[in-house]
């Protein structure tokens, strides 16, 4: 889907423009990033054959355009998120989730979730239930408690290989005194969780 901005013409584009692409069966991508929304629009769930959904938040802002849409954030994510079952991606960056519903556990094809920057302290219980998920960007929030079989899940084998993989590489740095990379690469495995 092609998005673009014209000086000429500032016209803002509009949630039924963005489900026109889904609508027309163009595109089984949703991309509500951008929009002057502040809660997730119910009109998403007309669409199950929906496979992307993207919802996120621009980072702190370079401009007061970028200003205006950073502002633009959503507290909730509906039950029925669990609707989209075909759903594979689902990019919630940058919004201000506290929480996420159960019903998130149900989407069987979901492969990728991107929750960084929200101010999520949990996942939900039944998180080890999305046996697809093979990518989890949690980063910026502040999670203090993982649920029940997060660790077993499959694609955190993945992540534990690299962080052996970082644990070699930090020993090199530190043997190298290559001090300050050593620190970065330590903060970001504490980032994930994968350091204490």
């Amino acid at each position: 889907m092609y998005y673009f901005y014209d000086d000429e013409e500032d016209q803002d584009e509009t949630l039924d423009d963005r489900l026109w692409h889904i609508r027309s069966g163009l595109s089984t991508t949703i991309n509500l990033s951008l929009l002057d929304l502040t809660k997730f629009p119910e009109e998403v769930f007309d669409y199950p054959q929906v496979t992307v959904l993207r919802f996120f938040s621009l980072g702190p802002p370079a401009t007061a355009l970028q200003n205006a849409m950073y502002r633009k954030t959503i507290s909730l994510l509906p039950d029925r998120i669990s609707e989209l079952t075909n759903l594979v991606e689902l990019d919630l960056t940058g919004q201000q989730l506290t929480e996420l519903p159960d019903s998130l556990c149900n989407l069987p094809r979901l492969e990728r979730l991107y929750l960084r920057r929200n101010q999520l302290r949990a996942l939900p219980r039944r998180f080890s239930r999305l046996t697809s998920l093979v990518c989890l960007d949690v980063r910026d929030n502040p999670i203090r408690q993982w649920p029940d079989g997060f660790w077993d899940m499959p694609f955190i084998n993945t992540y534990k290989e690299r962080l052996i993989a970082a644990d070699s590489v930090e020993y090199k740095l530190l043997m190298q005194k290559d001090y300050e990379t050593a620190r970065e690469l330590r903060r970001e495995a504490r980032r994930w969780g994968l350091h204490r």
